[in-house]
């Protein structure tokens, strides 16, 4: 993708943020922790690189980006919370959606209970006809991982 501006919700400790700034993205970073984004504004102070980090809850942030960025959100099924973050896209723009797949084998460790948390799969669902669906790919990040698989979807919101 072209840079440009991009939300990167649920920024925690910077990591997608400072990459998409090192990309020429313009990056807005919002997280619910302040300890987080302190931690982010010192990293990304030492990678050079220039952010707007906010520490909110992401529904509290307002404006339109190029590109609304959520790796493994927490976001409860049937908040408001995913419409709201679909609004933040620019028409033309990109919404990029990816959590982890539950695996059924495996008892719950630790991090969210999936049967509350709204899947990549599930996101796609509630997306409405003014989206466009780019891509949807089940991703392999190996046995030995805590989560196996991650869904991805990236959409497209139409002019």
């Amino acid at each position: 993708m072209k840079p440009g501006t991009v939300l990167d919700v649920g920024a925690g400790e910077g990591a997608d943020a400072i990459w998409l700034a090192q990309q020429g993205w313009q990056v807005s970073a919002v997280d619910i922790s302040q300890i987080a984004i302190d931690r982010a504004e010192t990293a990304a102070h030492k990678a050079s690189v220039k952010v707007q980090w906010i520490v909110a809850d992401a529904r509290e942030v307002s404006g339109e980006y190029d590109l609304v960025s959520a790796f493994y959100p927490v976001i409860q099924k049937n908040s408001d919370l995913f419409r709201h973050l679909c609004s933040l896209v620019k028409p033309g723009g990109t919404l990029l959606f990816v959590h982890h797949m539950p695996d059924p084998d495996k008892p719950r460790g630790h991090g969210p209970d999936f049967s509350k948390v709204m899947s990549a799969r599930e996101a796609l669902e509630n997306l409405s006809p003014k989206w466009t669906i780019e891509k949807y790919e089940v991703i392999e990040r190996g046995a030995n991982s805590k989560h196996p698989y991650d869904e991805l979807v990236r959409a497209r919101k139409l002019a």
